[in-house]
Parts: C-alpha cells; sequence; structure tokens
C-alpha cells in the first residue's frame, strides 16, 4: 500500500511538471486526493502545490501576461487549496512567499505565509489571515473586507487604496505600512464577525474605525526585523530593512499617523448591501469537496 501512495505521489509530481495546463491540473488534483486519503503526506502535498504556485507565478512570463489577473490554472489551485470547504489541508503550514497574485479571487480563503506577495487587486473578503505573515507584500486596490487579519504581520506592507471596512486588526503590526486610500471605516479590534460575510458587515454598520490595539510605530527590535528576511531576495530585504530600522527600538504607537491618508469613520447601510451584493456576485465557485 505505501509503495502505491509512492507510485501516485510520483506519477502526479511528473503530471505537475507537464507542458499542458490540463495535464499539470490533473496532477493537481491526484495531489489533492492522495494528501485527502493519506494523513501523513498532507503536508508534503502542500507543500508541492503551494510551489509550484510560487514558481509558476514567479517567471517573468507568467508576471508580463498575467499582470491583473491570474491565470485560470493558477486560481483554480488557489480555490482548491484554500477556498474550497474542506479540511484536508486545515492547520498546516502554507507557503506562498513572493507568489504573484494579482487580482487572485481569494474570498473567504484561509492564507498564511505571504511575505512579498503581491496581491493587487485580489479579492480577499471574509479571508482568514490570522497571524498571517505579509511582511512587505504588495495589496493596493485590493478588497479586504470583513477579513480576519488579528495579529498579522504587515511590516512594511502596501495597502494603498484597499478596502478594509469591517475587518479585523487585533494586534496587527501595521509597523511601516503604506495606507494611502486605503478605506479603514468600520475596522476593529473586537471579533464580531457573524456567521456569514453579510451578517458580519451589517454587524459593523454605523460603526467607527476602532485602532486601541493595532500597532502603527515602533515595538520592534533588531532580532524581529532580522526575522523577517528568510527567503526574501537580497533587494527586497534590504528595502524592508531599510524601511523598519525606524522602528528598531522605539516603544509601539498605537495612533494612525496622522499623514497616512487612510480613510477612517463608519459606513452606512446601503454601503454595507452593495459590498454583499458584490461579494456574491463574485464569489468563487466551491463545494464541499465530496467527491
Amino acid at each position: 500500500e505505501q509503495g502505491q501512495r509512492q507510485d501516485r505521489l510520483k506519477n502526479a509530481i511528473e503530471h505537475l511538471g507537464h507542458k499542458s495546463e490540463s495535464v499539470r491540473l490533473g496532477g493537481a488534483y491526484e495531489l489533492f486526493h492522495l494528501a485527502k486519503d493519506t494523513n501523513e503526506l498532507r503536508q508534503t502535498v502542500l507543500d508541492i502545490l503551494c510551489a509550484h504556485i510560487r514558481q509558476t507565478t514567479g517567471e517573468s512570463k507568467y508576471r508580463e501576461e498575467h499582470k491583473s489577473k491570474s491565470s485560470e490554472e493558477v486560481q483554480s489551485l488557489l480555490t482548491l487549496l484554500f477556498v474550497q470547504k474542506h479540511e484536508v489541508f486545515k492547520c498546516l503550514r502554507i507557503d506562498l512567499q513572493g507568489s504573484h497574485l494579482n487580482g487572485a479571487n481569494l474570498q473567504g480563503a484561509r492564507l498564511e505565509s505571504l511575505r512579498g506577495a503581491v496581491l493587487n487587486e485580489a479579492s480577499l473578503q471574509w479571508a482568514f489571515l490570522c497571524g498571517a505573515r505579509l511582511q512587505g507584500a504588495f495589496i493596493c486596490d485590493a478588497n479586504l473586507q470583513g477579513t480576519n487579519l488579528v495579529e498579522a504581520r504587515l511590516e512594511g506592507g502596501f495597502l494603498d487604496n484597499s478596502n478594509l471596512q469591517g475587518s479585523y486588526l487585533l494586534g496587527a503590526h501595521l509597523q511601516g505600512v503604506t495606507l494611502n486610500g486605503a478605506d479603514l471605516r468600520g475596522v476593529q479590534f473586537r471579533e464580531s464577525r457573524g456567521s456569514t460575510f453579510a451578517e458580519s458587515m451589517r454587524n459593523l454598520i454605523g460603526t467607527e474605525t476602532e485602532f486601541s490595539h493595532m500597532i502603527f510605530e515602533g515595538g520592534l527590535s533588531q532580532e524581529d526585523v532580522d526575522s523577517l528576511f528568510e527567503g526574501m531576495s537580497y533587494e527586497k530585504a534590504n528595502e524592508l530593512r531599510n524601511e523598519l530600522s525606524y522602528h528598531i527600538g522605539k516603544p509601539s504607537s498605537y495612533q494612525l499617523p496622522e499623514d497616512s491618508g487612510a480613510i477612517i469613520g463608519s459606513y452606512t447601510k446601503e454601503e454595507a448591501e452593495q459590498w454583499i451584493a458584490e461579494y456574491k456576485k463574485a464569489m468563487p465557485e466551491v463545494s464541499e469537496d465530496n467527491s
């Protein structure tokens, strides 16, 4: 039986490297079902598929052809791994560091390591990014409404013009983050998510932005900063190091910088209903995966 599993693993990996997109996707589904059948292979399979996404989106040709939207292959993999309602990869290590995921639909996704990732114009409403490592990530013009960013590490990231209405940022690290034009209306540190995106957004209608438990400046040691750069390119690590040096050894500040350019306050019922309608319209096809 173990030999059969190894054969399945080998064949699936070979298919993942095929020149045909349909064969590659077939290999990905083979790996998924192998992980579903074999608990001890789940982390291995997830590592292989995350590496495939990183490698695919890291190619210059891919980035040129998919500047504003992920390819169908990459979107299918993201939906399979992180959006579908299954427990196959629950609580496992996820590493999409440096991935190019512009325009990806990740509504309701569960994600972890996205340091230096490019997620401009991505749909991340209702996503679970609790404790996620997003240092230096580009998440501009993206939708993060109702997203759980509790204790997320966003140091040196870019959130310009992104929508974070009704998101949760208790203990989030926002040192060096650019927020010009970011909509933070209704952002909270108290968890009041409903059982659905719609319920959660309606719960916070008329609620003012609350920043008291989010770190905007200071609170970093040299060791903290040095630990952020594992796996990053030299150029990216050096850029982030320079950005965060100001915050080393300074006391933590929970005040939004006056020159942040962020939008704060509350949102209306009409706005909430519009966002709910947009969320439902854009929701990717997901299943309970009963196959």
